[in-house]
């Protein structure tokens, strides 16, 4: 099964493998303190102790030759009687799915985090921190014992979290509220990983515009998923004021709108996912004694 006691030290030979999802050691770039935990493991912890199915999603593109094939990649895990390729999950309303994130190269501990996944979006939706902490293993000071134990519990979260949504379902959000949600996700997208002032944000309301007819009714769960992907799947070109500097160290107002590619980077992808139902919890009355049961 495991081998999370593998030590790989500088002077050992570097796998041939390419793939992270398969690679059977670590890069030869990390330390010989550095604990390999297998991917492929994993997924047959998964099959073998919860009868769930196990997906790749992505994996991150590295320029350095000595992380290809041991870069930081995630993947889903979903319950059901069956196994469903790409298609099929695009197909489906709702499947709910532990995401998990790893890499072979020192780059990211084991992290399992409870998510949804939606047709509208590969991405899918990630529960925040705030509503169920995530499991993060580092690479260092593992046994079988301690990564078995993390499945166990990650599992036993996926089941629970369905109460969560249940309620999000049933809650239906004020017109007042459904802008305030946009404007402080607007605002999240645009301030969270820059020091920048936001004076205003021009188009915030384009974050409620409804893709599809599923989503047409009003409850939170509809508004996270529509605001999710005019945000991260599909993001609207946020247009935005913000304070700066010119040359002559004088406060100006700068203009700026937001690009219209979807966000790929897995750090950035989860975190404005999290984010999707941490600000709703703000809202919605319920969401944080659900978080205490869960």
């Amino acid at each position: 099964m495991f081998t999370p006691n593998y030590v790989m030290n500088n002077e050992a030979e570097q796998s041939t493998i390419l793939d992270p999802f398969s690679q059977v050691k670590p890069a030869t770039i990390v330390s010989s303190k550095y604990r390999f935990i297998s991917t492929l493991d994993l997924k047959e912890v998964f099959e073998k102790m919860a009868n769930m199915h196990f997906q790749e999603v992505n994996k991150v593109k590295t320029r350095k030759v000595e992380k290809r094939g041991f870069q930081k990649h995630s993947f889903a895990v979903y319950g059901g009687d069956l196994k469903l390729n790409k298609a099929d999950m695009l197909s489906q309303r709702d499947v709910p799915r532990i995401i998990g994130t790893n890499s072979h190269c020192g780059d990211s501990s084991l992290i399992l985090r409870v998510g949804y996944f939606r047709r509208v979006c590969e991405n899918g939706l990630l529960v925040s921190d705030d509503i169920v902490a995530p499991i993060r293993l580092q690479h260092r000071n593992l046994s079988t014992e301690k990564i078995l134990n993390a499945v166990a519990l990650i599992i036993q979260k996926y089941n629970q979290v369905e109460d969560y949504f249940a309620m999000l379902k049933d809650v239906s959000p004020t017109d007042e509220e459904r802008f305030e949600y946009a404007r402080l996700m607007a605002n999240f997208r645009l301030t969270e990983n820059n020091n920048r002032e936001v004076v205003s944000i021009h188009n915030y309301q384009d974050l409620l515009k409804v893709r599809r007819d599923e989503d047409a009714d009003n409850n939170w769960w509809n508004l996270i998923n529509v605001v999710q992907e005019n945000i991260v799947g599909k993001p609207v070109q946020l247009k935005y004021s913000f304070k700066a500097l010119d040359k002559s160290n004088k406060e100006i107002i700068k203009e700026r709108t937001t690009s219209a590619s979807p966000i790929r980077n897995i750090d950035r992808n989860m975190q404005l996912n999290q984010a999707c139902f941490s600000i709703a919890n703000q809202f919605v009355k319920g969401g944080q004694s659900l978080l205490q049961a869960a």
